[in-house]
């Protein structure tokens, strides 16, 4: 399996703040701490923030075999919402296809309440189609 190499780590995995705990060849877990630009102007959660974090763990799960991938659809069934603390996102491989992956994603709260859920599809794109 491959390493997540730093220099690959995109600008907006940075600007989130999010923090890969876990990863291994069928699961992954990434960590957001709320801050002040990932809420809406009620003071919760925006919604694109937990969307962006649902695609980052589920992404980061596929990738473990060391091809490329990008988001071909989302799906995420928002159940909570939180206003402080930290975001915990936990992604399960479900398949892997010749072209395509499929993983399940579960986003918690620190004290294990359920922010949201669903699942990914991702399509493997070939070095040719990379610019």
């Amino acid at each position: 399996m491959a390493s997540i190499q730093p220099e690959k780590v995109d600008r907006f995995y940075q600007s989130q703040h999010y923090e890969t705990v876990a990863w291994s060849a069928d699961a992954t877990r990434v960590d957001m701490p709320i801050c002040p630009e990932h809420k809406n102007s009620r003071g919760f959660l925006h919604g694109g923030a937990i969307l962006g974090l649902a695609d980052e763990a589920a992404g980061t799960c596929v990738h473990t075999d060391g091809r490329t991938y990008v988001t071909q659809s989302l799906d995420c069934k928002f159940i909570s919402n939180m206003t402080e603390g930290t975001l915990h996102a936990e992604a399960k491989l479900l398949h892997r296809g010749r072209r395509t992956a499929v993983a399940e994603f579960r986003i918690t709260s620190d004290d294990g309440t359920l922010i949201a859920a669903g699942q990914g599809i991702f399509f493997c794109v070939s070095d040719e189609m990379l610019y």
